[in-house]
């Protein structure tokens, strides 16, 4: 009499082993997308810093005053030189803003944060002056997800001192972090 083995999977088996693969897989999606706000959002901090050490490098080489205009009514910000401007615009998924109920400035949260840019004010934009000193004028940006989605804001502020220091600091799970002050000192 001759027996045969069945050395295959049967239907259940490969349904049980799909079901669990794909309830794996939908647990592991809203880790990504949590992980996807935070790194725009320090993208889009770096970019402003980077604008910001050339600009204040410049205002050195060129013994002027420069400045950076940020406009949160069209989340964007413009270098203007020699009636020249270079517009610049946030992400489509971020925008100047905090969340209420926020301790600032990050270095030392004590009170709520009351708006999205602390810089000085001028009409509907904000102005980042570059001395050629080094130095900058002083104050912070804070940038959000634009839908609120998340409680993840980040910062990017100039310290009051002779050396003026440019800081990012991401505010996550209620805490603010300083994220990668590197050498951006004059």
């Amino acid at each position: 009499m001759l027996v045969y083995k069945n050395n295959a999977f049967s239907l259940i088996e490969m349904m049980i082993v799909i079901t669990l693969t794909v309830i794996l897989c939908s647990l592991s999606i809203p880790l990504f997308l949590i992980d996807k706000t935070e790194q725009t959002i320090t993208q889009e901090l770096e970019k402003i810093e980077v604008i910001m050490i050339f600009m204040r490098q410049q205002a050195m080489a060129q013994n002027q005053e420069l400045t950076l205009k940020l406009e949160p009514s069209t989340n964007s910000y413009a270098i203007t030189k020699d009636n020249h401007s270079m517009q610049y615009t946030l992400a489509p998924t971020i925008v100047f803003g905090f969340v209420p109920g926020t301790y600032g400035p990050p270095a030392n949260p004590t009170t709520p944060i009351q708006q999205a840019i602390t810089f000085p004010h001028q009409e509907k934009c904000s102005i980042v002056t570059f001395f050629p000193t080094g130095s900058i004028s002083s104050g912070t940006l804070y940038l959000k997800d634009k839908n609120n989605a998340k409680c993840i804001i980040g910062a990017l502020t100039c310290n009051v001192a002779q050396v003026s220091y440019i800081r990012k600091y991401v505010y996550k799970n209620h805490t603010w972090k300083l994220i990668n002050e590197g050498s951006n000192r004059r």
